[in-house]
């Protein structure tokens, strides 16, 4: 879980027409957040009886020696990973609910088009009564003086909608991108769980070398087949185990694994 973290990126709403701005939120989903942070819930709920489950078969293990104990130990600290993760799944379905009702209300909050709409049809209407007010044609009009006054006022109003429902549109945008941001540090800031190696490609707390890995596969399994007959091979311990695996051994490794999984004490 591993490598680099991704860098925010900043945008200039502020530079942004009002329909550029309603374009770009059209496409966030709050229904499509909160699906996930329900998503990532449930995982969480799934993992962590994973891991409470493991937990407790592993310490209950009758298998006696060193080799008992070492799968014990090693039992232990995948049982922990296995419960970290739940919780990191359950903080992240958490900032994923938060990113979902700040979208719920920056849509809500958005100033319609319609506005800009309005607000543009009337300063092309003022515009254009400011420029037969003015126009020499009509410089012995008693009234065009005080048309082309009103037609001012006019476009300063319109103009003055147009800025303020840009400016309102950005402000959504800007609100929202920074509940993007916080929640994104927040999740970037937790400590993702760290699942150690299975316990057969290790020695002295190092990987082994390839090509030791199939002998110490060998003398594990050979090790557990010699394990109290009473012990149990539980599913739920079984099938973290194996993941854990997949994730780290080679194709032999994997294959050797699965076929003892199947002879193992039940």
């Amino acid at each position: 879980m591993g490598g680099k973290k991704p860098q925010l990126r900043h945008t200039d709403f502020e530079s942004m027409t009002h329909q550029q701005l309603v374009a770009l939120i059209a496409s966030a989903s709050p229904a499509g957040a909160s699906n996930l942070s329900t998503k990532l819930a449930q995982a969480s709920s799934a993992i962590t009886k994973i891991g409470e489950d493991l937990k407790e078969y592993v310490t209950g293990l009758p298998w006696h020696g060193e080799g008992g104990d070492a799968f014990r130990e090693w039992g232990a600290q995948t049982a922990s990973a296995t419960l970290w993760l739940g919780e990191y799944s359950k903080g992240a379905s958490r900032w994923m609910e938060l990113v979902a009702q700040a979208i719920s209300e920056a849509k809500a909050a958005m100033p319609p088009i319609s506005e800009t709409t309005r607000a543009q049809a009337d300063l092309r209407k003022a515009e254009s009564a400011y420029g037969v007010a003015t126009d020499p044609a009509n410089r012995n009009d008693p009234d065009a003086r005080g048309a082309a006054q009103s037609a001012q006022s006019d476009a300063a109003a319109a103009q003055g909608r147009l800025d303020a429902a840009r400016f309102e549109a950005a402000q959504r945008l800007r609100k929202l991108a920074q509940t993007y941001e916080f929640t994104a540090q927040q999740v970037n800031a937790a400590t993702p769980p760290t699942f150690p190696p299975p316990a057969m490609y290790m020695d002295a707390k190092e990987w082994r070398k390839p090509s030791e890995q199939r002998d110490a596969v060998d003398r594990t399994l050979s090790g557990l087949r010699r394990c109290s007959a009473r012990g149990r091979w539980v599913p739920a311990a079984r099938d973290v185990c194996l993941a854990t695996a997949a994730s780290s051994a080679d194709a032999l490794c994997r294959r050797q694994l699965l076929r003892a999984g199947s002879r193992a004490p039940r």
